[in-house]
């Protein structure tokens, strides 16, 4: 194999990846979007990934851990605030 082959395989294989993080990433709004709770298995399987993929970028591992830490934020303080209402009626 030529040294040129061995660039293009190089730049194939950081394209794949890169096409791969950009749907992670879509999957992963979606999702939020969608009120799923966005775990990993969830967005890689709605992404077309492995969760290998998920687990082998760690900044993609990071945006799902967050979102899914604001979701259940988020349904908390929803029912903290459905039972004030509920409590004062």
């Amino acid at each position: 194999m030529g040294p040129e082959q061995t660039v293009a395989m190089h730049d194939a294989r950081r394209h794949d990846s890169q096409r791969k993080h950009t749907l992670v990433l879509a999957a992963l709004e979606t999702a939020v979007q969608a009120g799923l709770e966005p775990t990993i298995a969830t967005v890689a399987r709605r992404a077309g990934v492995g969760r290998k993929f998920v687990y082998d970028h760690p900044d993609l591992r990071a945006e799902i851990e967050l979102k899914a830490a604001q979701a259940t934020r988020h349904q908390v303080n929803d029912m903290l605030a459905a039972a004030r209402v509920t409590g004062a009626s």
